[in-house]
């Protein structure tokens, strides 16, 4: 039945993310071990790119709803229509979330990597 398959679809989204989260954590970790010595470049850059990737989330999801009106959609009868609705409805609210939250990480990780740096190259100097 739709009931079934939008289960079914719903869990394989969510395993999607789940399986997208543990590969960003993992590859985040392998850059960091690989340039242990300028680790401020390193955490640079994964903010630039997670910042990049956030943008890119949101401004999809606006482009989206713009161009599309999830809520008019039609497909074979009422029930059909309804769960494909939900579907991309869903799928529409994760992409912001995930776009929203991937832009303040990437802001804080620049801000946090600027910090590092600084400290590194001229320590902890008290100003009166």
């Amino acid at each position: 039945s739709l009931s079934n398959m939008y289960k079914k679809i719903m869990k394989m989204v969510s395993f999607g993310e789940k399986v997208i989260l543990v590969s960003i954590g993992f590859f985040v970790i392998l850059i960091l071990i690989i340039n242990t010595r300028k680790i401020y470049k390193s955490i640079s850059a994964i903010g630039i790119s997670m910042i990049s990737s956030g943008v890119i989330f949101i401004i999809a999801k606006i482009y989206i709803n713009t161009k599309i009106k999830i809520q008019t959609i039609t497909v074979l009868n009422s029930v059909c229509s309804t769960t494909l609705r939900n579907i991309l409805q869903e799928l529409l609210d994760n992409i912001i979330t995930y776009g929203i939250i991937f832009s303040v990480i990437g802001l804080v990780l620049i801000i946090l990597s600027n910090l590092i740096h600084n400290i590194k190259k001229y320590g902890l100097e008290e100003e009166l």
